[in-house]
């Protein structure tokens, strides 16, 4: 009775530690590196910057408003031996609205004001008594001057019709929309590293129980071979033999439990491992027979996120051309400017005022302006260099056209081979589990050396050790076709 309670407990015990440590799915895995990781961060913030420029490139459609206010004071000069002028002050304001529309054309509108208060002596000589006489008469006056300004500029040439304003703006959202697939491609070159390192953490996992029960067998091995030894019924070699691959097999447990923890660290970031193991269910027979009837074609290099950059960035090139190709275009503006002028004086002489008014007097001022740097150097170099970086683009195409096509076409081919290479591991451990057991049988009749019998055990750990690598694989090579071709295992586009 004591026993069977004894029993009890323990599976009871096993029950909970197992119940404890819940299966961190990959879809739990792959979410909680998403929402954790900060490199993706990163680049949704690098994607936002480049965002952002597009509003900084709009800015020179933003309205202008410039004002000014100031006094002064300035000595008038009549140039006259009959009349003298005293020192002016006054004060003059200013406020004018200035934008620029996408066809090119620079508006602005606007005023200003001007009041000016002045003063002097005038010497009058009266002829009509004698004798002629003559006398000082102070004079005064105030002026007021409003003028509402209108003005307008358009390029012909350099900058025709704003093509070079509208470039700014044009080249920020191709910046944009490169800058936002280039992190795309970032982000699932880090999703595909930390996918195959739960394939990674299974595997070793595994591994890791598949040594320990081997090395249970091993030591137990061990101890028979020991007694049998001491009983005068096996030779020493045979003991040293049994000893060795236990050896063998701990030193291959201790290099792998190495490698778990640095898989274990690199995922203590984001998860607490004491609580999670992973989904082992991912390697099982049914979900590897089911990687083998994956299908992994040849997808155009064309239907590539890579190619969609490389396209984006030599359409952006070509506008870059076209932009350097303007500024070597002499500058040819058509201009005009309509001031109409409003005009006060209100002067006092001896005590008499007299006013003088006019209003809505227009001044214009309409041409062409014509600016031409002579020789050109600066904006030839920068064509040619526009030029330069097209034909630079055009290479850099081909080459990684090239090394895609390569790193698929090889991948194709490991995957393949490791399909077929699985098929040959599932052959032969059931050959050599069927020798392990008639071997086994043999020794116990004393019909067959422990060499044999222990070299067949060590081939048949060794080949399920590698059936294990090869499942990881398998994993790994599907996930790596899927972000080299922009894929996912039904071949639609992620």
């Amino acid at each position: 009775m004591k026993k069977y309670l004894i029993t009890v407990l323990i599976l009871v015990v096993s029950l909970i530690l197992v119940v404890s440590d819940e299966i961190l799915t990959m879809d739990q895995y792959m979410k909680t590196i998403n929402e954790k990781l900060p490199q993706l961060k990163s680049y949704e913030i690098s994607e936002e910057k480049s965002k952002n420029n597009i509003k900084k490139a709009r800015a020179i459609y933003d309205v202008q408003l410039k004002s000014s206010v100031s006094a002064f004071g300035q000595q008038m000069y009549t140039d006259s031996d009959t009349s003298t002028a005293n020192y002016a002050p006054g004060f003059q304001a200013d406020l004018s609205f200035s934008s620029l529309l996408p066809s090119g054309t620079r508006l602005s509108a606007g005023g200003k004001y001007k009041q000016v208060y002045s003063s002097g002596e005038n010497t009058v000589t009266d002829f009509s008594s004698l004798p002629v006489t003559q006398s000082d008469i102070e004079y005064s006056s105030v002026t007021y001057d409003p003028v509402i300004q209108f003005g307008i500029q358009q390029p012909l040439l350099y900058n025709w019709f704003g093509f070079l304003d509208r470039y700014s703006v044009k080249d920020a959202k191709n910046r944009y929309a490169i800058e936002k697939l280039q992190q795309e491609e970032n982000k699932r070159s880090l999703l595909n590293y930390y996918e195959k390192l739960y394939y990674s953490w299974i595997a070793a996992d595994i591994m890791k129980d598949e040594l320990e029960r081997t090395i249970d067998n091993a030591e137990r091995f061990l101890k028979q071979t020991e007694d049998k030894q001491k009983n005068g019924l096996a030779d020493i070699d045979d003991y040293q033999r049994a000893r060795y691959s236990l050896l063998k097999y701990t030193e291959q447990h201790q290099k792998l439990q190495k490698d778990l923890e640095v898989i274990r660290n690199e995922l203590k970031i984001f998860f607490d491992l004491a609580q999670y193991e992973p989904d082992r269910s991912l390697f099982s027979r049914e979900n590897i027979l089911a990687k083998h009837s994956v299908h992994l074609e040849q997808v155009p290099f064309e239907n590539t996120r890579s190619a969609e950059i490389l396209n984006l960035n030599r359409e952006n090139l070509e506008l870059l051309k076209k932009a350097r190709k303007n500024q070597t275009l002499p500058q040819l503006n058509l201009f005009g400017n309509l001031d109409i002028k409003f005009h006060v004086n209100n002067k006092v002489t001896d005590g008499e005022t007299e006013q003088f008014t006019s209003f809505g007097d227009v001044d214009f001022v309409a041409g062409l302006e014509f600016v031409y740097p002579l020789g050109s150097i600066q904006s030839k170099a920068s064509l040619n260099e526009a030029t330069l970086m097209i034909d630079e683009l055009l290479y850099q195409y081909e080459q990684t056209r090239n090394n895609y096509q390569l790193q698929l076409s090889n991948t194709i081919l490991q995957y393949q081979y490791q399909k077929d290479n699985l098929q040959l591991k599932d052959k032969q451990i059931s050959s050599l589990n069927s020798r392990f057991q008639s071997e086994q049988s043999k020794y116990a009749q004393g019909r067959a050396e422990l060499k044999n019998l222990l070299d067949t055990e060590n081939s048949i750990t060794d080949e399920k050790i590698n059936r294990i690598s090869i499942n990881l694989n398998l994993c790994h090579l599907i996930a790596d076709y899927n972000y080299i071709a922009n894929t996912d295992l039904t071949g639609g586009n992620k």
